[in-house]
């Protein structure tokens, strides 16, 4: 409640009505603008309507009070002219505010509503929501015309008002006298944006009786004001209290929000370059927004939504229908995760989608790349260390360290000076520390062992002596195994004379090949010669394959000729020097 006031100035908060019908000429007033109250007078009337489950309409003539029922008002004419106009693409991003009661019925507080402190008597506000109503009369006293009593809402910061609903309901009576003197009042006023001074949007009560239903209206409000007012025919007032009062049921505020929401930082595993993403990776977002509130966030993967998630609300306000001017938070951290499992291994494009209150304003976080790849790496061999500081030695020696293709060799040691367990073996292992052979060899009493070793191709290996818990005990030095490269290789045909062609073809057996191919030499002598001579040198294929023709040309008596493929030592081929077995074709004259 309002209570008088004696100061000699208007409060910084007062606020003056407009009136909507033309006065007589008088001396010029502060406060509201007489050409906005004359403008005010230009506006056809709204086209009477009862919204649904409203009670009908009385029309009192020449009566002393009047019952008006009012639902959602329209801000329209001339009074707006110079306002911010909503274009025929008018922007949709726009959230609702609720007081007193939600659509459904249900109860609901009303925050951003406040009463206004005019000066003189004031006024008997009341905001009893949520469960009641917001009501007002002027006090007793006498008071100066133009000035609202009731309540106002002011538009937060980075939105505009531009619309609202609601249902109200007003007493109004007229002073004495006929014409009467002075008279009360009610109705909507706004405050354009940019401006200082209240315009009227929807008001009566003097006679008749008016009902309408608009849902907006063409223009943005920093504030809106649901007021009684005076109006005097012969001055500044004074107006005196005789009961006349109104009463607001629910108002429902429409709000204009024209800013997306801003991504301030973006951080987290999700933006990690480099290597394919597996698993659940994620994304950290700092947000802000100016207006409304940061709503919630949607992850789109390829263009496809893939989750949403509502920003994270302390006030729990941020869910429809709202009742806070500013239902959401301004800034906000965002953990989101996304879990590639659910995507198939290849290239991804992932979007992030930020929305305020309005659901229609969004931000975006991206494009981000990523390659995934959740396709289970094949388990990697077992890898044995040698112990940095061994208890006990271990001597090793090999039968032979050059073997041919296939073959196997023979590395027996010795175990000194440290007891050994009697389940212990010895096994190879590779520099790395994979395993050169599944084979493994007791120790005997005595710590000698003997082991047998297929390698395959050229390779280094080393003795370890291991528990049967899988640990290293013990190792020997290094042994360095060659292996022969092995050439499988024909002639064709056996039996041919001078000046006949005979065909020579082959495969290398060892693999690994070089990329560019391996060099092969095909050699000859005639049989009984301990000497080879070289017939041409030659490149294989990737597969390992290669072929030659030649052409016997002096071959003047019967003799059996001898041939081989060679395969040279070669930098990046895992084999020592080897050959094939001997092949022979007899050539007559």
């Amino acid at each position: 409640m309002s209570s008088p006031s004696s100061r000699p100035r208007l409060p910084a908060n007062q606020i003056r009505a407009p009136h909507p019908r033309p006065r007589p000429a008088r001396r010029p007033r502060a406060a509201i603008s007489r050409q906005a109250r004359l403008q005010c007078n230009q506006l056809p009337e709204p086209a009477s309507s009862t919204a649904p489950g409203a009670a009908a309409n009385s029309h009192h003539e020449g009566g002393t009070s009047v019952k008006i029922l009012r639902q959602a008002i329209l801000l329209a004419g001339a009074v707006l002219a110079a306002a911010p106009m909503l274009g025929a693409n008018a922007s949709a991003a726009i959230y609702e505010v609720h007081a007193c009661r939600l659509p459904s019925g249900a109860p609901a507080p009303a925050h951003g509503w406040t009463t206004t402190s005019p000066y003189g008597p004031g006024a008997v506000s009341s905001i009893n929501c949520p469960g009641g109503v917001m009501s007002s009369q002027p006090a007793a006293g006498s008071h100066t015309e133009d000035f609202l009593l009731g309540f106002s809402f002011d538009a937060p910061a980075g939105t505009s008002i531009v619309g609202y609903k609601r249902h109200a309901e007003g007493f109004v009576q007229p002073g004495p006298g006929a014409p009467p003197v002075w008279w009360w009042e009610w109705g909507e006023y706004g405050t354009l944006v940019g401006a200082a001074e209240p315009v009227g949007i929807s008001v009566g009560g003097s006679s008749g009786t008016r009902s309408w239903d608009n849902l907006a209206f063409g223009a943005r409000l920093s504030r809106l004001f649901l007021a009684l007012t005076c109006y005097s025919q012969t001055g500044p007032g004074p107006c005196e209290a005789n009961g006349s009062h109104f009463l607001v049921r629910w108002v429902t505020v429409l709000l204009e929000d024209t800013k997306p929401p801003q991504v301030v930082s973006a951080s987290g595993s999700l933006l990690a370059t480099g290597a394919p993403q597996r698993g659940e990776r994620r994304l950290t977002l700092a947000l802000r927004d100016a207006g409304g509130g940061l709503r919630e966030t949607r992850l789109e993967v390829d263009g496809q939504g893939f989750s949403e998630e509502p920003i994270t609300d302390a006030r729990g306000t941020c869910r429809t229908p709202f009742v806070a001017p500013v239902p959401c938070p301004l800034s906000a951290t965002a953990e989101l995760a996304l879990d590639t499992t659910r995507l198939p291994d290849g290239h991804h494009e992932v979007v992030v989608r930020v929305f305020d209150a309005t659901g229609a304003n969004s931000t975006t976080s991206g494009p981000i790349s990523i390659d995934v790849d959740n396709v289970p790496d094949a388990p990697g061999p077992e890898r044995l260390a040698c112990p940095p500081s061994p208890e006990g030695k271990m001597t090793r020696r090999v039968d032979s360290r050059l073997t041919r293709y296939g073959g196997a060799v023979s590395i027996r040691g010795r175990v000194t000076r440290t007891p050994v367990p009697s389940d212990a073996v010895v096994t190879l292992v590779e520099p790395s520390g994979v395993r050169a052979t599944d084979s493994a060899a007791r120790v005997r009493r005595d710590g000698r062992f003997r082991i047998r070793l297929r390698p395959g191709r050229s390779r280094t290996v080393r003795p370890i002596l291991v528990e049967a818990s899988g640990n290293p005990r013990l190792c020997g030095e290094s042994i360095h195994v060659k292996v022969r490269a092995g050439v499988a290789f024909a002639a064709a045909p056996k039996r041919l004379r001078n000046s006949e062609v005979i065909n020579l073809r082959g495969r290398l057996r060892g693999l690994p090949l070089p990329r560019t191919g391996k060099t092969i030499t095909i050699e000859a002598r005639a049989r009984g010669s301990s000497r080879w001579t070289t017939v041409t040198a030659l490149r294989t294929g990737s597969s390992g394959r290669f072929a030659y023709r030649y052409r016997f040309r002096r071959t003047f008596h019967r003799t059996t000729y001898e041939f081989r493929a060679v395969s040279p030592s070669q930098r990046g081929y895992p084999f020592a020097r080897g050959w094939s077995s001997v092949s022979r074709a007899v050539v007559r004259p």
